[in-house]
């Protein structure tokens, strides 16, 4: 059965791509490109777009970089179905459907995870869930990279900002804002933030640390 959360973003995808549009004025998708470019992304990478929405970010990069297996991930059925319809045919992109916080893939299986304003919408109880899916996908040395909106410096502009969160998301939402950097970092070794040249977004880029085993240790 489906959820209410589902069932919105059934409907809103009808809309989605025409909203952000207006939303962000980014006709030319700077952002995007400012995204793929700060995730440094290489040719041969297996990447996850996770949260995939109507899949703008897979697709720039698809054509960015032909020939990477891209896999758009999003819980809307409407969401991926505009995904697909945008598709162009291209080889080594695929569309599933599933939940951030289960992800149906085997350990170690992407170079890097992409998430754009999508992440703070998750419960922190999701997002934990989701921060240890993500781990664990990701391979040694790979990354995650989460582009989501910065919040305003002006006090008014702060106010609305949260409250936008907490109606999006949740309370839990607003107390993740001052703890977040701390928080990826529990979960990856090297986090860092990047401001958009505007002021509006930030990129996150965190760093899955090698796993040594036991037995690969040199004991002096």
């Amino acid at each position: 059965m489906k959820q209410t959360r589902q069932i919105y973003y059934d409907l809103f995808s009808k809309i989605y791509d025409y909203f952000v549009l207006l939303h962000s004025s980014d006709k030319s998708q700077k952002l995007r490109r400012w995204f793929i470019h700060k995730a440094e992304i290489k040719p041969g990478m297996k990447i996850l777009d996770l949260c995939t929405g109507t899949g703008s970010v897979a697709l720039m990069l698809k054509k960015i970089l032909e020939k990477n297996l891209v896999i758009g991930m999003d819980f809307s059925e409407g969401m991926l179905r505009k995904a697909m319809s945008k598709s162009c045919n291209y080889l080594n992109l695929y569309w599933i459907k599933g939940n951030a916080t289960e992800l149906p893939f085997k350990d170690k299986s992407f170079d890097i995870v992409l998430c754009s304003y999508a992440f703070y919408e998750l419960k922190n109880k999701d997002k934990l869930k989701a921060m240890i899916e993500i781990k664990r996908v990701i391979k040694d040395g790979g990354k995650f990279c989460m582009m989501e909106h910065e919040e305003p410096s002006k006090p008014l502009l702060k106010l609305l900002y949260r409250i936008r969160i907490a109606s999006m998301g949740s309370l839990d939402s607003v107390k993740f804002l001052k703890n977040e950097l701390n928080l990826i970092h529990s979960f990856f070794g090297n986090v860092t933030k990047y401001v958009s040249p505007s002021g509006n977004s930030k990129i996150i880029i965190a760093i899955k640390k090698m796993e040594v085993k036991i037995d690969e240790c040199i004991c002096l």
